[in-house]
């Protein structure tokens, strides 16, 4: 739980065998290793192990080829992070079975637009999409105008 424990003793906890010991470390240390942050997130079963994947070192790039067509939702989420990730990987995501897959991809600046205004359809992740900073201004305002509010 030591913030500032020493860099040459970052390894020994990152690999110890007890889930508590490197959950602690993920969650406290500063330059927790990124492969650690990952593996307590595809690996772990206490609630905090989505938090790692907030962490600025959480790996990236490649994960899109990584876990892309990864049996678990819980690995084919963080694939959507992969900055290499072109929007025809994003789009595939946002079809995926999983409701926390599909919502993470209506979240994603790289979504195509015509896959953006048909997610604003899906019940279970329509709200989400409505999120989406390139939802267009007229469907933007249908949105307004669906739920009541008064234009300016």
């Amino acid at each position: 739980m030591c913030p500032k424990l020493p860099e040459d003793c970052v390894e020994l906890p990152a690999g110890d065998a007890d889930f508590a010991v490197r959950l602690l470390l993920a969650e406290f240390h500063p330059t927790a290793p990124p492969e650690l942050l990952l593996d307590l997130h595809l690996h772990g079963t206490h609630r905090a192990v989505a938090s790692p994947t907030s962490r600025p070192q959480f790996p990236a790039a490649g994960l899109a080829t990584r876990f892309g067509d990864a049996s678990e939702p819980e690995a084919r989420r963080p694939a959507l992070r992969d900055p290499g990730a072109t929007p025809a990987l994003v789009e595939r995501p946002s079809r995926d079975p999983a409701v926390r897959v599909r919502e993470a991809a209506s979240l994603d600046r790289r979504l195509p637009v015509a896959r953006l205004l048909e997610l604003l359809e899906d019940p279970e992740v329509g709200g989400a999409a409505a999120c989406n900073p390139l939802l267009p201004v007229p469907e933007m305002r249908a949105l307004l105008d669906r739920a009541g509010v008064p234009g300016l």
